[in-house]
């Protein structure tokens, strides 16, 4: 089997995107072999229709995924892909019929939970280091009056490369915190939230409908033509509303 290496389009922590993403590569014969946050590997083969899980697990550096975690989604027919950053696992069934292995949302709920506290600490110590660097650099160039000479005989370069790798990814440290938070509901059964649904009339579309749950919340959308009908979710900060043409597109 061929190796194929596929640019990440999605942040590792967008999780509803991310299995999104992985499932269509594998309609277009391309099965996860490892998943990384620019870069994966997929086996190319034959075109399959298969499901994608993440399941939070943060662990230590050295630590091996828990073999109770993988028999239960084993025993619910899913298999084991790959792990992620010691803090995803991926698993993926082709079983059409193969139930979710989660019966207890609030537990699931608080595994998510534990991956994003781990990320917002990680995301403040960035951002600690970040302030550090940005105020102890010009410092350290300026304490003598000689900036040109302190650059090249110090460590001031190395702290100036430091500055620039925090702060490129200080935002995006960020965003995958608040990806996590927004996301977390969906594993937990909050019945405070209530599902707005909108229907639309077109000539082109028998059934077109959306379905949100609130700002920053899960969006649906449901469309049907002929006989092909098709339900796209989306976690994205935007109004699902106005990608209704491109649902459309689907059951053309």
């Amino acid at each position: 089997m061929k190796h194929v290496y596929k640019i990440t389009p999605v942040s590792l922590y967008d999780v509803r995107g991310l299995e999104s993403w992985l499932e269509d590569m594998a309609r277009r014969g391309l099965v996860l072999k490892r998943l990384r946050p620019i870069r994966s590997t997929f086996e190319r083969g034959p075109a399959r229709s298969l499901r994608y899980r993440a399941e939070p697990c943060k662990r230590v550096m050295d630590d091996e995924p828990p073999q109770a975690m993988l028999d239960l989604y084993q025993d619910f027919g899913w298999d084991f892909v790959c792990d992620v950053n010691n803090e995803l696992l991926i698993f993926a069934t082709g079983d059409e019929n193969a139930p979710e292995p989660h019966s207890d949302p609030k537990l699931q709920g608080a595994l998510w939970k534990k991956l994003y506290r781990s990320r917002r600490r990680i995301f403040f110590f960035e951002l600690a280091v970040t302030l550090l660097l940005l105020f102890g650099t010009p410092y350290l160039l300026f304490r003598e009056g000689m900036p040109v000479l302190t650059l090249l005989t110090t460590t001031a370069p190395i702290l100036i490369v430091y500055l620039v790798f925090f702060l490129v990814t200080l935002p995006n440290y960020w965003a995958d915190t608040q990806r996590l938070d927004r996301d977390i509901w969906w594993t937990e059964e909050d019945r405070s939230r209530v599902w707005t649904v909108k229907f639309y009339s077109r000539e082109d579309a028998a059934l077109l409908a959306t379905a949100s749950n609130g700002p920053g919340g899960f969006q649906i959308a449901a469309a049907a033509s002929g006989n092909r009908a098709v339900l796209a979710t989306y976690t994205g900060n935007g109004d699902l509303a106005e990608h209704l043409d491109e649902i459309v597109t689907m059951v053309k």
